[in-house]
């Protein structure tokens, strides 16, 4: 299964990008500079130099559409999971240390002069990197709770453990403790609403989907090319 799809990146200005891209958007969307609605994060995606597509319809595997202008951050990928909102503690974890040899970058300006050599990520300048974009959210009060789900058994309604009052030493720890794919960080995504549709996160019928995925991006004022939508859902149905 391909990790592209067609990404609508519409700017808060109005400005709308639309591109076969990678699907894999985390280091946008779980970035405190999308909250700010940065155009340097959008250029950042830009740069990168994907195929500028003509219309509003999945391609590959779905459709993500990041609205800056109505808030909206809309996710339909059938048979994938892009759940935004999550910073997960395997991913943290990985860059956080020193010790195994993945953090190889300089420290910010403002580093603390006494870190400790495990969590040492936090402060590498490169907002690429999770634990560094987990800290600036924590800085700004916006790292909500440790959540759990169980894919195992198709549970994702998630049991949610309380850090608040932790600093951030302790939430490094938290993760390093912790370090399985099915725990991740909730991230106070505000003023963005996160809508899920076909995926495990936010599953619902095919066809229910669907129509709920193109009423929503037509009363947001995307103009949304039906027939292309349905070339891609018949191909997709033939695989």
């Amino acid at each position: 299964m391909s990790s592209y799809g067609t990404v609508v990146i519409r700017e808060k200005d109005g400005n709308t990008h639309i591109h076969n891209a990678n699907l894999a958007l985390s280091w946008i969307v779980e970035n405190i500079r999308f909250i700010e609605k940065s155009p340097e994060l959008i250029k950042g995606f830009l740069d990168v130099g994907y195929d500028m597509l003509k219309h509003v319809a999945p391609t590959n595997s779905g459709l993500i559409v990041l609205d800056q202008m109505k808030d909206k951050v809309i996710t339909y990928t059938p048979g994938t999971n892009h759940a935004f909102g999550l910073l997960s503690t395997i991913s943290v974890s990985y860059y956080l240390s020193l010790n195994n040899g993945n953090v190889k970058a300089r420290l910010i300006d403002n580093a603390p002069t006494d870190l400790k050599p495990e969590l040492i990520g936090f402060y590498i300048d490169n907002f690429d990197l999770e634990p560094v974009r987990l800290r600036e959210f924590y800085e700004q009060g916006k790292v909500k709770h440790l959540i759990e789900w169980n894919p195992k058994e198709q549970d994702y309604s998630g049991k949610i453990r309380s850090i608040e009052g932790m600093s951030l030493e302790q939430i490094g720890l938290l993760a390093l403790q912790n370090k399985r794919p099915s725990k991740a960080f909730a991230l106070d995504m505000a003023p963005y609403e996160m809508i899920d549709f076909l995926t495990p996160m936010g599953a619902v019928d095919w066809e229910t989907a669907t129509q709920q995925t193109k009423e929503l991006l037509t009363e947001l004022g995307f103009n949304v090319n039906h027939k292309e939508w349905d070339k891609w859902k018949k191909e997709w149905d033939e695989e």
